[in-house]
């Protein structure tokens, strides 16, 4: 069976590894060597080059040159997974058999951009690690495969990152085994038309300290590494928040963005609801009791 891997991001890295490490061949890797809007970017071309798998590194993987590249390999299965660019009709009819996507949620609930930082920013007890078929609607082909992965009141968007690398690592092994089986079982997405989330923007993870500290704190464990950070400006230098607190204190006479407490180097900041303890910034920040950010 011919198969291509198509992703750029290190959730893709993660994935092809567990593919190369368990013997599966490869007939091709589509990767690129432009960020884009992908802090967690990563050029695959080094790895299958080193296995000796033909490589092809695009900007866009829509191009002619990049759909013949692909063609001409007539793959039975394309795997796409990590990938920001919507695959056009021309790929997805490509192979013989399915183009495989991946996306973090309980489709067709929760389809669009960001599904991991969302998924934190709004406080879901829980995110699904799901794989289907590729179709031109984004997010809403049948269903291979969904498992439940919990998200914890300790976890950010790096422990998460990893949950999902580990479970969606023995998904996908378990899919390519079960087409090579032919026992392979698809299921209709069904007619529920559920959400799409937007794209976030850099401007989406400035702190307002108008923002209860939950909201605060959620926005801060979402945008943890591999993400670019929630941060804040105090006089004209910019502030990332790495490690929060919520703290259930909630004077109403004092107004948000007052330093409560400094105590330890460890500020206490009322929030719209409650206070938030900042326990590491980056860099470090030094304030004083009844300072305002």
């Amino acid at each position: 069976m011919k198969i291509i891997f198509i992703g750029k991001v290190n959730f893709s890295k993660t994935i092809l590894l567990e593919i190369i490490n368990r013997k599966i061949m490869l007939s091709g890797v589509v990767t690129s060597n432009s960020k884009g809007i992908n802090s967690d970017h990563v050029n695959l071309s080094k790895i299958s080059k080193k296995n000796k798998i033909p490589t092809l590194v695009t900007k866009n993987i829509n191009s002619i040159s990049a759909i013949k590249w692909i063609s001409d390999i007539q793959p039975d299965l394309i795997l796409c997974i990590g990938w920001s660019q919507i695959l056009r009709k021309e790929i997805i009819d490509i192979p013989k058999l399915y183009t495989i996507g991946y996306h973090p949620t309980n489709l067709p609930e929760n389809r669009g951009r960001h599904p991991l930082i969302w998924s934190l920013v709004l406080g879901l007890k829980n995110m699904v690690s799901t794989y289907f078929i590729i179709s031109e609607r984004v997010d809403y082909g049948h269903i291979l495969s969904k498992r439940k992965v919990l998200i914890k009141k300790s976890d950010n968007a790096g422990s998460m990152y990893l949950k999902l690398e580990k479970v969606a690592s023995n998904q996908i092994i378990s899919i390519i085994n079960k087409i090579k089986k032919n026992n392979l079982v698809i299921k209709p997405i069904g007619n529920s038309k559920g959400n799409i989330w937007r794209r976030r923007y850099n401007s989406d993870g400035k702190v307002d300290w108008r923002m209860t500290a939950n909201a605060i704190h959620n926005l801060t464990r979402a945008l943890n590494f591999p993400y670019d950070g929630a941060y804040f400006v105090y006089k004209e230098k910019k502030y990332t928040l790495i490690k929060t607190k919520i703290i259930k204190l909630n004077k109403e006479n004092i107004e948000p963005g007052k330093v409560i407490m400094a105590k330890n180097r460890k500020p206490i900041i009322k929030c719209g609801h409650n206070s938030i303890q900042l326990i590491e910034t980056k860099p470090r920040i030094y304030l004083r009791t009844n300072e305002y950010l």
